[in-house]
């Protein structure tokens, strides 16, 4: 089982922006601007796609990139009505990630032969019992 690490960068999402409001720093990142970011009850998602890729940035190597995605038919409906730029800045690769290979979970154990320590296992003695 693998472990996929990895960092994405909000301010890629189109017209996201640092905000500042006295001490307090945040981002702002508008919704409508941005297809791949949906609120339902109390949340707001932002749908990602994680492809197996190698690369290499800043003089790390990595084995997956991650982009915002869309679902199919809101894809295929704004391919029609954008151009390739503009398709682009609302489905943005947002950051790079790796896969972590774990024998924590792995299935196959060793075969372990028990045996009784020497201490469970008494010599005679001349005890009467």
């Amino acid at each position: 089982m693998a472990t996929i690490t990895g960092q994405i960068n909000l301010l890629k999402l189109k017209n996201a922006r640092r905000v500042q409001d006295g001490n307090i720093k945040g981002i702002f990142i508008p919704i409508y601007d941005n297809p791949a970011i949906f609120a339902e009850g109390r949340g707001a998602y932002l749908n990602i796609r994680i492809v197996e890729k190698e690369s290499e940035y800043n003089g790390k190597k990595f084995s997956h990139f991650i982009a915002a995605d869309l679902p199919k038919e809101k894809r295929e409906e704004l391919r029609e009505q954008l151009d390739d730029d503009d398709f682009r800045a609302v489905t943005p690769i947002l950051g790079n990630a790796n896969a972590w290979e774990s024998n924590r979970h792995n299935n196959e154990y060793e075969q372990t032969r028990l045996t009784e320590p020497e201490s469970l296992n008494p010599q005679p003695t001349d005890l009467p019992f």
